[in-house]
């Protein structure tokens, strides 16, 4: 089960049943090895970054830019980490993300 460090919740929440498809019924969480595949080449082709921003973190930007009269949104603040460094911080937390 993949973990969103920001929410500290699942992404999935459950193991949906999807019926659709040649080779259906898929269960999302029998396919973690083709969504991880997807993902190392969405980072590898940097489309996707790491974040490490906290719950509280992502909170209050939102809060400011709400008080600020903009609409909420993500910042960014990770976008700037390298792959190498993201991937070596990763590995730090990975508990926490991946189960």
């Amino acid at each position: 089960m993949v973990w969103c460090n920001a929410f500290r919740r699942p992404v999935l929440e459950n193991d949906q049943i999807v019926e659709k498809g040649e080779k259906g019924p898929y269960i999302q969480s029998q396919r973690l090895d083709i969504y991880k595949d997807y993902i190392e080449q969405l980072l590898n082709g940097d489309h996707a970054y790491y974040c490490f921003c906290s719950k509280e973190r992502l909170d209050q930007v939102r809060e400011e830019q709400k008080a600020n009269g903009e609409t909420p949104r993500y910042d960014g603040k990770c976008r700037s980490i390298s792959l190498d460094e993201a991937r070596k911080k990763h590995l730090l937390v990975k508990p926490m993300l991946f189960e």
